[in-house]
């Protein structure tokens, strides 16, 4: 068995100790870095989902409304169609009665 120089100041026994505290020491800080590193790629995967989940949103809005613009079109055509059935006959002389139809 080797010798090392603070055994003159320090019991066998205590020097164990301090070695064994060292080595639990160093493997609860390895369990702590683990954890930490774990939830900083947790943190980054979730906000890249966020990030995802944002464009899609952004994207489907632009669509909604694209598809808003066209119903109202469509729906101010089918009111004065409506109202051209109700008086008998269709007096927009900008507007064909076909294009009325397709929009």
């Amino acid at each position: 068995m080797t010798t090392h120089p603070a055994f003159g100041r320090v019991s066998p026994f205590v020097w164990l100790l301090l070695q064994a505290a060292a080595i639990v020491g160093s493997i609860l800080l390895a369990f702590a870095i683990d954890a930490w590193w774990g939830e900083r790629k947790e943190v980054i995967e979730k906000n890249a989902l966020l990030d995802s989940v944002r464009s899609e949103m952004q994207s489907n809005r632009k669509r909604l409304e694209t598809d808003r613009v066209y119903r109202q079109g469509a729906m101010g055509s089918a009111k004065a169609l409506l109202a051209a059935i109700e008086s008998g006959r269709y007096e927009d002389a900008t507007t064909t009665l076909d294009h009325r139809l397709a929009t």
